[in-house]
């Protein structure tokens, strides 16, 4: 999947002015990106969905309204998705060499951010490939999957009341962070048993997280006891259960 500097760049402008996992429309990406047609915002948008940056959603009552939202935090994407072009062979240690370019797969100390910075010459000739993770075997892997990618509310509850999960291989795969926010959203959908196992898992973890940056949203009234019990600053949009 290749991302060339004129979309990488769109991109963070967006996620700059946009954000993580906020709906917006196209009116809103016309304003931000006032300086291009109507024709390449399209592209851009389209682009994006096709690489599973964004989500795009349909309206109900009329489906050629579409809102979307930014789903991919391309700057947190861990090493083992990204490869790095470039003429220059990298030392062996941390790296996955070949002819012509270095794959990252494992711990190193430069910061993903910092690899992209790298990217881009000032010709912007660079650019750089992100690797699609193999599809998800069983729906276990798929709630993991969202949970650590701190997908919104809505998706994840989707997924817990709609279908039958092992909670005890999902709970395995994921990290103290991870298991509170999971927590916090089952004790949004009033599932005693689990939350209690997971509360006590986490109980000793004091560090304060958030799931979206402040300034984007607060953590609506209704969530703030929960947000409270489970250190999390839950900046999430109010998840009408009934409609999941």
């Amino acid at each position: 999947m290749w991302i060339p500097r004129w979309l990488w760049e769109r991109y963070r402008e967006l996620r700059l002015k946009i954000g993580l996992n906020n709906s917006f429309s196209f009116k809103q990406a016309k304003e931000i990106f006032s300086y291009n047609r109507n024709e390449m915002i399209y592209k851009t948008l389209n682009e994006l969905e096709r690489l599973n940056i964004i989500n795009v959603e349909r309206s109900k009552n009329d489906k050629r309204v579409k809102r979307y939202k930014i789903v991919l935090e391309l700057k947190d994407i861990p090493y083992a998705d990204i490869t790095i072009p470039t003429n220059k062979q990298q030392e062996p240690h941390g790296f996955l060499s070949s002819t012509g370019s270095a794959a990252i797969f494992g711990t190193t100390s430069a910061k993903p951010s910092a690899a992209f910075h790298r990217m881009y010459s000032k010709e912007g000739k660079q650019q750089i490939t992100i690797a699609k993770k193999p599809a998800a075997k069983t729906i276990e892997e798929y709630l993991v999957e969202n949970i650590k990618s701190y997908k919104s509310a809505e998706s994840i509850l989707a997924i817990v009341k709609k279908e039958k999960i092992d909670f005890r291989k999902v709970i395995r795969n994921l990290n103290s962070f991870q298991r509170r926010y999971l927590g916090a959203l089952l004790e949004i959908l009033n599932k005693k048993e689990l939350v209690e196992e997971l509360y006590n898992l986490t109980k000793n973890d004091n560090r304060k997280f958030s799931i979206f940056p402040k300034q984007i949203k607060k953590v609506p009234e209704k969530y703030k006891k929960i947000a409270k019990k489970w250190r999390i600053n839950l900046n999430i949009d109010v998840v009408n259960i009934d409609e999941l």
